[in-house]
C-alpha cells in the first residue's frame, strides 16, 4: 500500500518534548516489545495485572467492547497499534473492514506484522496518510504516552485531519492538573472536547469507568479510564 511506504519516510516532528526524554520514553516501549522489561514472567505478570485491573484484564475488556460498538465503516486506522494483538482482534469480528496501524517502536511493529497486520513505523504527532483517508480511527492509551499537552493537541490535529467519519479515544484522564508518571501524561477531557470541536468533531458519546471503587491498591484516585466518540459535524447535519 502506497500510503504504507509513505510512513517508512516519517517527517520529523517539531516536539516539545526533549531529545533525552523522547528516547527514554521510545526505549521504554522498545524493552516492552522486546520482553525484557520487568515482567519477567507470566506469574509476574498476572500478578501486577491482577492489582492495576482488580483482575486480570478486565480493562482491556472494556476498551475492546467500547471501540467495538462505535467502529464505522470499512476502512479502520489504529492510531498507536503497539504489538497488533488489539488491532487483531477487532480485524476478527469486523471482517469486512480493513484495519491499519502505526506505532513508533519498530519492534512492536515487528509483533504486529507476525499477527498479519498491516502497519508501519509511524509517529503520531506526524502521521503520513492522506487527509480523510479513515472512515473511523481509535487512538487506545496512546495519547497518554505523549509527554505534553501541545504533543497530544498535535496528535489530535493528525488523528482528527485523516479520518473522515468518527474519532474515538479511550484513555486515562486525570482530575488533577499535577498527576504525571514518569512515561504517562494523562489527558484532560475539558481541552479534549474543546480541541476537537477546533477541528471540526463533536461529541456523540463518551463514558467513564470508575477505578476508584476497584480493589486496586495502585490506582490513583485521581485518574480514571475514559472513553468517547466524536463525530466530523459535517456528517451530522447531512
Amino acid at each position: 500500500m502506497k500510503d504504507c511506504e509513505k510512513l517508512k519516510r516519517m517527517k520529523k516532528s517539531s516536539s516539545p518534548i526533549s531529545k533525552t526524554e523522547s528516547e527514554s520514553q521510545l526505549d521504554y516501549w522498545n524493552r516492552r516489545a522486546r520482553g525484557d522489561d520487568r515482567f519477567k514472567s507470566i506469574k509476574s505478570y498476572l500478578l501486577i495485572s491482577f492489582f492495576r485491573t482488580g483482575f486480570v484484564g478486565f480493562n482491556r475488556i472494556r476498551e475492546y467492547f467500547y471501540v467495538n460498538k462505535n467502529l464505522i465503516g470499512t476502512t479502520v486506522l489504529d492510531a498507536g497499534c503497539g504489538d497488533g494483538s488489539f488491532m487483531s482482534k477487532l480485524k476478527k469480528i469486523n471482517k469486512n473492514s480493513v484495519f491499519y496501524g502505526f506505532d513508533f517502536s519498530h519492534y512492536m511493529i515487528k509483533h504486529a506484522k507476525k499477527r498479519g497486520m498491516l502497519c508501519c513505523v509511524s509517529n503520531l504527532t506526524s502521521i503520513n496518510f492522506r487527509d480523510e483517508t479513515f472512515d473511523t480511527s481509535y487512538a487506545v492509551r496512546s495519547l497518554k504516552n505523549l509527554l505534553s499537552w501541545e504533543m497530544q493537541k498535535k496528535a489530535l490535529s493528525e488523528i482528527s485531519r485523516v479520518t473522515k467519519y468518527r474519532v474515538i479515544i479511550f484513555d486515562s484522564f486525570k482530575f488533577d492538573d499535577d498527576i504525571s508518571e514518569k512515561y504517562n501524561y494523562f489527558l484532560d477531557e475539558k481541552k479534549l472536547v474543546e480541541t476537537m470541536r477546533e477541528f471540526g468533531f463533536v461529541v456523540m458519546d463518551k463514558r467513564f469507568y470508575d477505578r476508584k471503587s476497584s480493589l486496586n491498591p495502585f490506582s490513583s484516585r485521581n485518574k480514571e479510564l475514559g472513553g468517547f466518540v466524536f463525530n466530523r459535524k459535517k456528517e451530522i447535519n447531512e
